[in-house]
């Protein structure tokens, strides 16, 4: 891990400047390891393993949530990960303590993707996390939505909002319309009573 921190090349100062807090929680953690008990060393190990393996698969990924949206092959309707409580309990923690939702738009914030870090989170979390990013969910939740439901797009909104992420009608709409209907605006209309056909922005 310190190989990977070390190499700063095509760095923005922000990645680095992370790298380093990250870096200063693991010195932290190993020092500690030599004035505790076998049994909190283990717990430090844990810690260490989630930070290095954190950084790895959320920073150092090369990957980009663009790519990973373009790329996934899963099917629509995977999004469990979204649907867990303890990691909805987690966006809502964030949104406390920041006052900004977990997501913008349709991706997670980087900042989320840092407090998950800094903060320490269990490795359970992290994990589901990853396979939200992974699995793209978030997007996969609304076409869900859109396909296999009559969920309206206030309802879309207000599901969302019960597990504390925010989306817009505007970004719903363009998900339905670009990526379902293929800009068909007709079964885009039929789908939704021909509610804010009008009103879209088309986001390339």
């Amino acid at each position: 891990l310190h190989k990977i921190i070390s190499n700063k090349e095509d760095k923005s100062f922000e990645i680095i400047e992370k790298e380093q807090i990250i870096h200063e929680d693991l010195i932290k953690l190993i020092e500690n390891k030599t004035v505790i008990n076998n049994f909190t060393e283990n717990l430090v190990d844990i810690k260490i393993d989630v930070i290095e393996e954190s950084y790895r698969d959320i920073y150092n990924d090369n990957c980009s949530q663009n790519e990973i949206e373009q790329n996934s092959n899963e099917p629509i309707c995977n999004y469990e990960n979204l649907l867990d409580k303890k990691t909805q309990n987690t966006f809502k923690l964030y949104y406390n303590e920041s006052g900004k939702y977990a997501n913008y738009g349709r991706k997670l914030r980087k900042d989320f993707l840092e407090w998950v870090i800094n903060v320490k989170m269990n490795q359970y979390i992290v994990k589901k996390i990853k396979k939200i990013l992974k699995n793209n969910e978030l997007v996969n939740f609304i076409k869900d939505k859109i396909k296999n439901s009559n969920f309206s797009q206030d309802k879309i909104i207000e599901f969302l909002c019960e597990m504390n992420l925010s989306i817009s009608k505007n970004i719903i709409g363009n998900i339905a319309l670009k990526e379902i209907y293929n800009n068909n605006k007709l079964s885009y209309k039929e789908r939704f009573n021909g509610k804010n056909i009008n009103q879209i922005v088309i986001i390339k």
